[in-house]
């Protein structure tokens, strides 16, 4: 594994932890708020990893990512952000820019009670 993005990253500890216990990835941060992505620099710079790289990017468009570029896509907690609609694209494009044998992940905890009837 040699690249992996993290979208709707904000400035969040998962792409920072990650590039602290395999400093040998290249990681993306990639996110649509500049004060976030501003943050996330300034974090960055401050941990001395320079592996971690910050693109701003609108996930409800074509992410200008090169196909099967990335060996794994990570997403979580955006869904509270997104409208439904756009979820089919945001699939497709994680699948795009996977290399083959790639893990696309999307995580949304749920952290309040159950809400569903399962």
């Amino acid at each position: 594994m040699e690249r992996v993005v993290e979208l709707g990253c904000g400035a969040d500890d998962w792409m920072f932890d990650l590039a602290k216990r395999y400093p040998r990835l290249h990681i993306y941060g990639i996110d649509m708020d500049c004060e976030l992505l501003r943050q996330a620099k300034l974090r960055r710079n401050l941990s001395g990893l320079p592996q971690v790289e910050m693109r701003q990017m609108d996930l409800s468009q074509p992410l200008l990512i090169p196909d099967r570029y990335i060996d794994f896509v990570h997403m979580r907690r955006c869904g509270r952000f997104l409208p439904s609609r756009q979820w089919p694209s945001i699939i497709e494009e994680g699948i795009r820019i996977l290399r083959p044998n790639g893990w696309l992940v999307i995580s949304e905890p749920e952290f309040c009670e159950v809400s569903s009837p399962a």
